[in-house]
């Protein structure tokens, strides 16, 4: 489970004023949807952490559900006699099992539920929390997901053996919870980040703009972010053309447990609404995290301590132990962004941002200092130059060095 802490290389492009054409409407990275790509279908594998703690059978009655084979095959509803089961999960989530009685007895439908009630625990806590509903009837049909009945459908029979055979059972479950739950952001801003990406991730999605885009890039931004391993070779090719959509997740902060080792703190670290001062343990209080007023005003320095706006950081946080930094002085269109310059990794305020660098990962070291890593270097930590000067801002390979021990104190 350690490598779900190794983040991505996310090559995010952040909201422009001024916006080029969308070419995502005429062009995809996968001929495949995303589950039946084969570098995708260990994202979850049967013996990952499941947040699954119990089912209980608790009674017998009609239940609605979508039956794809009913009305000749076009679909319909259905109510037809269920058992109901209480699945409870460990973070206190629950949702509700129902097995449509045709087709299998009591103790076939005690074993399904425990099956895959265990798979459900296994997907992130924003899908399970959206998925209130998980029907199981015996079909050959296709699964599904229903975002206005926060329901899926599970069906046994030729589909659920070929996922099993194919080994992207785990997957299919995530990509129809990802309807139940998150097929509602169609209708606020999504359609604005998508159109700036440079592709759709599939031929699906870009055959369904409107309904399956989410579905097949939600799985791969959890990959690259809590399985980045799982994902590796393929993740230049997913940040490069779907970097907005990426963005759009992140920005959410949504509860990703068990993906992440823990679920989401309802309490950020720093209080948006202050400033803060950063110094090193190395050089002392006396030096602070500051911009080089050149009329560029993008240089990030140590400066003497001084009551002056450049030193003033207001951390805001857009995502699981993720923030953005800015300046009182040039306000928050101009954030702090890892940049690479040949060999040489560099820190400075910009604007408009390109890539991941401007999102940072804050961690506690403890007695008050804490690192600070970006999503795109990936092992790298800001820190200072040891060059007598000591004054210049780099990122460094991360290692138990002063330089890289930020004390952030709350300006009052």
């Amino acid at each position: 489970m350690n490598h779900s802490k190794i983040k991505s290389v996310l090559f995010i492009l952040l909201c422009c004023l001024i916006s080029t054409t969308a070419t995502a409407q005429n062009s995809y990275v996968y001929s495949q949807g995303t589950i039946w790509y084969s570098d995708f279908r260990d994202i979850i594998n049967a013996s990952d952490l499941s947040a699954f703690q119990s089912v209980t059978y608790t009674k017998e009655e009609n239940a609605q559900m979508w039956d794809r084979e009913a009305n000749s095959n076009n679909g319909a509803w259905i109510t037809p006699k269920s058992w109901i089961y209480n699945l409870t999960y460990d973070d206190g989530i629950s949702a509700e099992i129902r097995i449509r009685q045709q087709g299998f007895s009591k103790s076939q439908a005690d074993s399904l539920a425990g099956h895959y009630g265990r798979k459900m625990g296994q997907l992130p806590a924003v899908l399970r929390r959206g998925t209130e509903d998980i029907n199981i009837l015996k079909s050959d049909a296709l699964f599904g997901g229903n975002n206005a009945m926060k329901s899926i459908d599970i069906t046994i029979g030729n589909s659920s053996a070929n996922y099993d055979r194919s080994g992207n059972m785990e997957e299919t479950i995530f990509h129809e919870a990802t309807h139940a739950a998150l097929d509602y952001l169609y209708q606020q801003n999504w359609a604005r980040s998508r159109d700036k990406d440079p592709k759709y991730i599939s031929k699906y999605a870009a055959d369904n703009p409107n309904r399956e885009d989410i579905s097949e890039s939600f799985l791969l931004y959890a990959a690259l972010n809590y399985r980045f391993l799982r994902v590796a070779l393929e993740s230049v090719k997913i940040t490069t053309n779907i970097p907005n959509r990426l963005l759009y997740y992140q920005q959410l902060g949504l509860d990703m447990y068990p993906f992440a080792t823990k679920s989401v703190n309802p309490t950020p670290l720093f209080d948006s609404n202050a400033y803060y001062r950063l110094t090193t343990q190395w050089q002392g209080e006396g030096k602070s995290l500051d911009v080089v007023n050149d009329g560029t005003n993008n240089q990030v320095i140590l400066a003497n301590t001084a009551a002056v706006s450049g030193q003033m950081w207001k951390i805001t946080r857009v995502g699981e132990d993720t923030y953005t930094l800015h300046t009182l002085w040039q306000g928050p269109e101009k954030t702090l962004e890892f940049i690479r310059k040949g060999t040489q990794d560099t820190v400075q305020l910009k604007q408009g941002t390109d890539f991941s660098g401007s999102l940072w990962k804050i961690t506690p070291l403890g007695n008050g200092y804490y690192r600070i890593t970006d999503l795109w270097s990936s092992g790298r930590s800001l820190d200072i130059v040891n060059d007598g000067t000591n004054n210049k801002i780099h990122m460094a390979a991360s290692g138990n060095y002063t330089g890289q021990y930020w004390k952030i104190t709350k300006i009052k």
